[in-house]
């Protein structure tokens, strides 16, 4: 549904800020993804994989920023400052000293694991006390992620390839598990907008009615 008109009085909606910001870096992410994928180079895998620490590390502090209702951008210097402190020296080992996958394998898993832990206390806190309709997302959303990342972590080779890889077939051995993961992110993706709409529609509606 459309959200409610906004009261003037109270404000616009203030998350616009952060959404925008984390949409750019999911489309920077994808775009070098994409480019790595069909050209795996030198510099295309490090900017692959510098584009998507980035995202996950921008992920932690949009979870901090709405789980503590943080709603502007001074208002969330302090997690973007240690949050950026903490990418900055990971990037400055993986590009400098290291390339190192099994590190950064690690370091995302644990950021990830942090801002699951962050909604997961957003979900409890709204829907214990606001009753607002986002929970339901954002809890799919967060199942959903789970059980997406074993397709990472518990990897696999390719389904109904061929038992020689010299004498490969054309169309088999495509679906690996990381493919598979990048096809699960579709749904991820849904399951977030819409619980960007369901907040938008929740925020509007509760202020316009205070």
């Amino acid at each position: 549904p459309a959200p409610s008109p906004p009261n003037p009085s109270r404000g616009r909606y203030p998350y616009k800020w952060l959404w925008l910001v984390y949409a750019g870096l999911h489309l920077n992410a994808w775009l070098w993804s994409a480019v790595f994928h069909t050209r795996d180079t030198h510099l295309t895998e490090r900017l692959d994989y510098c584009s998507a620490i980035t995202v996950v590390a921008a992920g932690l502090v949009v979870a901090l920023a709405r789980t503590l209702d943080l709603q502007s951008l001074r208002a969330t210097a302090l997690p973007v400052l240690a949050v950026a402190s903490g990418l900055g020296v990971h990037l400055n080992y993986m590009l400098n000293i290291k390339f190192d996958y099994d590190w950064n394998v690690k370091v995302c898993a644990t950021t990830g694991a942090l801002s699951g832990l962050a909604w997961a206390v957003w979900v409890f806190t709204a829907a214990r006390k606001q009753g607002h309709p986002g929970c339901y997302f954002m809890l799919a959303f967060l199942v959903a992620t789970n059980a997406a990342v074993l397709l990472e972590v518990l990897d696999f080779p390719p389904l109904f390839g061929p038992k020689d890889p010299d004498h490969s077939e054309m169309g088999l051995g495509l679906l690996d598990a990381h493919a598979l993961w990048h096809a699960a992110t579709v749904p991820l993706t849904i399951l977030f907008y819409r619980f960007i709409g369901t907040d938008l529609t929740w925020w509007y509606g509760k202020k316009h009615d205070d």
